[in-house]
């Protein structure tokens, strides 16, 4: 039986910042809390995702979008 992942696993990284920890995200809009690096500025981020299967990675991570994120 073949069933759809639901579960997408989001990576998300501030400027030149290593990756984060991953959120995992079970509904679409992806919302992003985290504060900017800056405070009051504006900041590039990039994000990339995975689909995930009973706490297992499905596939391989996204191409990596990025976004100017304004607080």
């Amino acid at each position: 039986m073949l069933v759809a992942s639901r579960i997408c696993r989001v990576r998300p990284r501030a400027a030149e910042t290593a990756w984060a920890s991953p959120a995992f995200d079970t509904n679409s809009p992806y919302l992003d809390g985290r504060a900017p690096l800056v405070a009051n500025q504006p900041e590039q981020r990039r994000y990339r995702a995975r689909y995930v299967d009973d706490d297992s990675p499905v596939g391989d991570w996204s191409d990596t979008v990025e976004v100017t994120a304004y607080p």
